[in-house]
């Protein structure tokens, strides 16, 4: 369509032509449509095809041959051309130039891009230059009968190649730097002088269009202190950081140590936060695609990059064919670490799928996922159910007949099970027991726990609740050949209520942030970690048996509402205050994975150990203190409760 006012253009190759930059807004099917007078940049204007740069490097490199000719005769007679020598200077030089520049035709040197250039280029015109070398003494001597002194050859064959390879050199030195000098760009410390960090700078300087603009590395590799990679130095240690983002004025941290683990990802966050830049990372090992470095890939460091990556299962298939035609019941499934089982299980060629919650909202939203991620196979069936109806759960049970029963429903929050002990009971304790016998009834090959490091010499209401839980495990393996097992692990990070969420909210808020202790220690670990190592957990047991899952180092809550801040773009206790309020009822400074009386065995699995009772002692679990628990609860005697709970487990020290 003719536009009045306008001048037509055909718009070439955008890769080839002179005009690439139109080509983002010309229609490349047809004819581009550019205004009179339209404003072209000079860049646009002196960008040239490739055919024509092919031709501008040869005439480049038929003046570097004559010229390094040239000078190979001075060097050889110390800058003293007789008459003789220069015409034989003169009469040798063009077919010394046709031969050169045929055997850099046939070498393809001019296919390749100068500011690419690497040792295969200066590979090729050495080759090239030696058989040129070689090539024009015996033309001259044998076809021509003239010799050229032999030394010369020999001098000109060293300054053609550093003349040619220079020229390529200085080029990919002005490419790669000079838009620095133009641009100002983001001055960047790299953390990491490994394989990772060298790829990440080895894009930052080849690519112009990136912000960044590296000035060195740090490394505690004491080795590599004082050496450079391409071009830049290894400054020092981690350590260093603070002092080398100051004194060489640099205004981002990269961190390119994907293969770092949690405590080491902590130390280097904690140096980065005292150097107070912004600062990203690379994913972990396990998020690079077949491990592929690229600035791309640059991100913000995240909360769970400073707690324990995800294990390395050897064999996820021989695990999920543990699973294969089986139809397992998850309780508590539109929870946190229910869901996340439910996730994880319809990937196992699993018969049905049954879902039990009572919180129906949750519950349509994880089966509304499911079906979107997997389709609608008709495996999967959401149950609206509560734990502590006897007969809904055995009519559910009887229905869907489940081989296996992972029980993770229950009420977790402390604080909140102090105010409503009567509660925790009731669904913590008797509706373990509810669920429980009515998977012995309907014939449940094996029955898991989730459990809770809380249980361990509990000090509030619902550590112990679930510690009659864990007892309630022990007593029930064998009934009906159903083989329990319980789960012992700690703090799930952004599980629903924990306490990332509610440091993230309250950061969102402006503040403050809220601590109970300086002290205060907790094990952290991420969903899908958890979930997979219980997966692993509920196939290894032989039955009556606690497992305890590998957590890592403890780590400061304070530490961490610090590094959520700093991870958020605030400043602790400058933008975002820190507040400690003190111990909740109920709440410990430090949490424990097993007793005094327990001991830890490895298994078959690194990072899942199995507890075993040294002591053997008797507790006081039986029909008669559960009898008088239940009473308790139905009475709502807070007082009485906790009494009993402390009968039926020895080690709880309740308020």
């Amino acid at each position: 369509m003719e536009i009045s006012g306008q001048r037509k253009y055909s718009v070439p190759n955008p890769h080839f032509g002179i005009f690439p930059i139109l080509s983002q807004q010309a229609n490349l099917s047809g004819i581009a449509s550019i205004p009179k007078g339209y404003p072209v940049s000079p860049r646009l204007k002196l960008r040239l095809t490739t055919s024509t740069l092919r031709v501008i490097k040869f005439i480049i490199d038929l003046v570097l041959i004559v010229t390094a000719y040239y000078i190979a005769y001075l060097l050889r007679f110390d800058g003293r051309l007789t008459a003789e020598y220069t015409a034989l200077y003169l009469t040798t030089l063009p077919a010394v130039v046709v031969i050169f520049s045929a055997l850099l035709v046939f070498f393809g040197i001019y296919r390749g891009i100068w500011k690419y250039s690497s040792i295969r280029d200066m590979v090729l015109i050495a080759s090239a230059s030696f058989i040129g070398v070689v090539a024009v003494f015996f033309f001259f001597k044998l076809g021509q009968n003239i010799y050229i002194p032999r030394g010369v050859l020999a001098i000109f064959l060293f300054v053609v190649v550093a003349a040619l390879g220079g020229a390529r050199f200085l080029h990919r030195v002005y490419a790669i730097y000079w838009p620095m000098l133009k641009k100002q760009k983001k001055r960047v410390l790299v953390v990491g002088a490994g394989n990772s960090g060298e790829m990440i700078v080895r894009q930052m300087l080849q690519d112009r269009n990136l912000n960044f603009a590296p000035i060195g590395f740090v490394d505690d590799d004491e080795s590599l202190h004082g050496t450079r990679i391409h071009g830049l130095p290894v400054l020092g240690s981690i350590a260093r950081l603070p002092h080398l983002v100051k004194a060489r004025h640099a205004a981002e941290i990269i961190l390119a140590i994907p293969s770092a683990g949690a405590s080491q990802m902590r130390r280097v966050v904690e140096f980065c936060e005292a150097s107070g830049v912004p600062f990203q990372t690379l994913p972990g090992a396990k998020e690079l695609i077949n491990g592929q470095v690229s600035v791309s890939k640059i991100r913000k460091v995240k909360i769970e990059d400073l707690l324990e990556r995800t294990p390395e299962i050897n064999d996820r298939f021989a695990l999920w064919q543990q699973f294969t035609d089986k139809t397992v019941m998850v309780t508590g499934a539109a929870g946190s670490i229910g869901s996340e089982l439910c996730r994880q299980l319809v990937k196992c060629n699993i018969k049905a799928l049954v879902m039990l919650d009572q919180a129906e909202s949750n519950l349509f939203d994880l089966d509304h996922e499911l079906k979107r991620m997997h389709g609608d196979q008709g495996t999967a069936f959401p149950v609206v159910a509560d734990v502590t109806h006897v007969e809904k759960i055995q009519a559910v049970f009887q229905k869907y007949k489940p081989d296996i029963v992972f029980h993770a429903a229950a009420y977790k929050h402390v604080p909140m099970m102090e105010d409503f002990p009567e509660e925790a009971v009731r669904n913590n304790v008797f509706g373990t027991l509810t669920v429980m016998d009515a998977a012995v009834a309907a014939g449940a090959e094996r029955f898991v726990l989730i459990s809770t490091d809380k249980a361990v010499n509990p000090t509030n209401v619902m550590g112990a609740t679930k510690r009659v839980s864990e007892l309630f495990c022990i007593e029930k393996n064998g009934h009906q050949a159903m083989k329990t097992t319980a789960v012992r692990f700690g703090n799930v990070l952004a599980s629903q209520g924990s306490v990332i969420p509610l440091f993230q909210q309250q950061i969102h808020s402006g503040g403050p942030v809220t601590v109970t202790s300086k002290e205060i220690e907790r094990f952290f670990m991420t969903i899908p970690e958890a979930v997979e190592l219980v997966l692993q957990a509920g196939v290894l047991g032989t039955g009556g048996e606690i497992f305890v899952l590998d957590m890592g180092e403890p780590i400061k809550v304070y530490d961490m509402a610090r590094h959520l801040i700093t991870l958020s773009g605030f400043k602790p206790d400058e933008d975002i205050e820190i507040k400690v309020t003190g111990l909740r009822p109920g709440e410990k400074l430090f949490e424990e994975l097993w007793s005094g009386e327990e001991k830890p065995e490895s298994t078959e699995h690194p990072k899942i150990m199995r507890v075993v009772n040294t002591l053997k002692r008797k507790n006081n679990y039986n029909h008669e203190n559960l009898e008088r628990l239940h009473a308790a609860a139905e009475q709502g005697d807070a007082v009485l409760i906790r009494s009993i709970l402390m009968d039926i487990v020895p080690s709880a020290k309740l308020q």
